[in-house]
């Protein structure tokens, strides 16, 4: 992995040497439809400095708000939120804290979403929101006043839980509240509204399960809060900077100002400190994954590495590798995700302070980075943010939603004198897999216990996994890596016809399914039908009808006589059923007849009712149930 990221390098260094731009990637889609999918970013290298002129040239300034353009150098699609009239006139307009609390909704009507802006943020003005719709715009703005109206920056957030995508929680004084984004009304009940000494730093973890604050903007208690069981606990120390939450929950990272940038592992459940560092490797400026922090360790020497720690690993800092894009570097992990290897969440990373840094060995300068611990590197785009690092209010704070599918940030647009609000659309992946059968062949004749079933499959991206499906119904559990095969019983069907299908599957959640491939399962088969439910019906002087059930399709026949010998056998139906009707005709009035059923199966099996019973005109008694007998090498049911 290390040696492909320095080709990967070594590769940009040329680039940036040649200073001759890369070709831009083909536009992604027009809005997201899907999972996001930042491999169809190109990769990140260190040649790939801001454009201005091309930035300059698109003039966004003037754009109203709604409006959206291309990224000069990936082409993804960037929407301008604000502007000088929206929401509000003659004001420049910032966001909250790259980390923290979710700034952008999950679609909650439609593919509508909703934003958290500020007006004004050096003087103190409201936070609004602001309704996105992809496509179509913004709208629907409203202040946010009274008990709605944040105490501070990183009091508020939108819901993680799409099951509740249209809730939202704000910390105004000291209490909690969630209210409805669409009614704009308190909503109480599980577990809110919470009362807690002036929270700050409002963060949750996936679907809203477990909420982190601390009490007061410089205060020493980091507050974990768990709604659902009302159980709140608390961990204070006296040299605690900030809290950041693991996005799966439990968990609680703290970073300290005494030792500078060391960590404190809080485990919530068991309301203990599990492990703690130094700040060799600084834990600052972070995203919070599922079980995963990245960041950057600016104290090794240049060009750093990103850097991890996993939280229920202990002394677990690592460096993950570099070049990283920057030491003055703000990282969200707000996408809440749950690959099958932890490593392979994806995290943003973006400097601050100046449109770029100077060196020339930074990844992506200036750039919005996303990145996997597994070694996935990516560039978003550029901000095109100007403003020193003093200018806090204003800095870019790139931050994803929770579903991953987009990026809020503030940007003065290279330096046009006043700021904005922007958001970026991350490619999704919309392509289906090609999957096809390629065992059995159509048309073939199965049998046994062991027949191979097999598939290709291939996707843009990458198969996630395969299930083959017999007649509809998933046959053995899903297949997730190749080669994409099973082995079939064949002897728990039915001989006869059946249809293999198999259905792909990518990581996005695009499928496919295969043409059918029909096969005739044909296994040997020892026994005979069994007979049961033997009547008899509608006597007359000269006929009657007898009726009877097997446990498997059969065909029918009766045999009769006035001996025991019978001598008489009606016409067989091939028919194969499991519910048999035959009649018998002309019979001699006030005859006594023997009569006995006979079915057999689609191997050749043959059951035969049991001792013969007399039939007599205008009376037919029920047939006794005499013991079972062997025939054909097998035994036959009672009726």
């Amino acid at each position: 992995m290390l040696s492909a990221i320095l080709v990967a390098i070594l590769a940009g260094a040329l680039l940036f040497l040649s200073s001759a731009p890369s070709a831009p990637p083909p536009a992604p889609p027009a809005h997201p439809v899907g999972t996001a999918e930042p491999t169809l970013l190109p990769l990140a290298t260190i040649a790939q400095v801001p454009l201005t002129a091309a930035y300059t040239a698109l003039n966004i300034p003037s754009l109203t708000a709604g409006g959206s353009y291309a990224d000069p150098t990936t082409q993804v699609k960037v929407y301008k939120l604000t502007s000088t009239t929206f929401p509000a006139a003659g004001y420049s307009w910032g966001h909250d804290y790259a980390e923290g609390g979710n700034e952008v909704s999950l679609p909650h009507t439609g593919p509508t979403r909703t934003i958290v802006v500020r007006q004004d943020p050096v003087n103190g003005g409201p936070w609004w929101l602001i309704d996105f719709t992809p496509g179509v715009g913004v709208g629907n703005a409203r202040p946010l006043t009274g008990s709605l109206a944040p105490q501070s920056d990183l009091a508020f957030t939108f819901s993680s839980n799409p099951a509740t995508p249209y809730y939202a929680y704000v910390a105004s004084g000291e209490t909690i509240r969630r209210f409805d984004l669409r009614t704009m009304n308190e909503v109480p009940g599980d577990g809110w509204p919470k009362t807690d000494g002036s929270p700050t730093w409002l963060h949750q973890s996936e679907n809203d399960a477990f909420f982190v604050w601390m009490r007061g903007a410089n205060g020493s208690t980091v507050v974990g809060y768990e709604p659902a069981t009302a159980t709140l606990k608390t961990y204070t120390n006296p040299n605690l900077n900030e809290p950041r939450i693991d996005r799966g929950g439990r968990y609680v990272g703290i970073s300290m100002n005494t030792p500078q940038n060391g960590l404190v592992v809080w485990d919530w459940l068991l309301n203990t400190v599990t492990w703690t560092t130094d700040g060799t490797i600084p834990f600052a400026h972070n995203a919070s994954l599922k079980r995963r922090w990245i960041t950057v360790d600016w104290n090794m020497t240049y060009p750093p590495d990103f850097s991890m720690f996993i939280p229920d690993v202990p002394n677990s800092a690592q460096h993950i590798g570099g070049p990283a894009n920057a030491t003055l570097v703000h990282c969200s992990g707000d996408w809440v995700q749950s690959p099958a290897n932890l490593n392979d969440q994806w995290a943003l990373c973006t400097h601050y302070g100046s449109l770029r840094p100077p060196e020339s060995f930074w990844l992506a300068p200036g750039g919005m980075v996303l990145l996997t611990p597994n070694g996935q590197r990516r560039l978003l785009g550029h901000p095109y943010n100007t403003v020193p690092a003093s200018a806090y209010n204003f800095l870019s704070f790139p931050k994803l939603s929770p579903d991953g599918n987009y990026v809020l940030f503030t940007s003065d647009m290279n330096g046009s004198g006043r700021s904005d609000v922007f958001l970026v659309e991350l490619p999704t992946d919309t392509v289906p897999p090609v999957v096809s059968l390629t065992a059995p062949a159509d048309g073939a004749i199965v049998s046994g216990a062991a027949v191979p079933v097999a598939a290709s499959a291939s996707d843009n991206l990458g198969v996630a996994g395969v299930q083959f499906k017999l007649d509809g119904a998933n046959l053995g559990a899903e297949v997730i890596a190749a080669p994409y095969a099973l082995v079939w019983n064949t002897t728990t069907v039915l001989n006869g016809l059946h249809t293999l299908t198999a259905v792909a599957r990518d990581g996005a959640g695009n499928t496919a399914t295969s043409l059918g491939v029909n096969v005739t399962v044909f296994n040997a088969d020892a026994s005979p039908p069994l007979l049961s439910g033997i009547t008899v019906s509608s006597i007359s002087p000269n006929g009657a009808a007898i009726a009877w059930t097997t446990n498997e399709p059969s065909d029918s026949q009766v045999e009769y006589g006035v001996t025991s010998s019978y001598g008489s056998l009606s016409a067989l139906n091939p028919v194969l059923v499991t519910a048999h009707l035959e009649s018998l005709t002309g019979l001699a009035p006030g005859a006594l007849y023997h009569y006995r059923v006979k079915s057999g199966d689609v191997a050749g099996n043959l059951a035969v009712s049991a001792a013969p019973t007399p039939l007599l005109r205008a009376y037919f008694p029920r047939p006794c149930r005499p013991e079972p007998r062997v025939s054909s090498g097998a035994t036959s049911s009672t009726w």
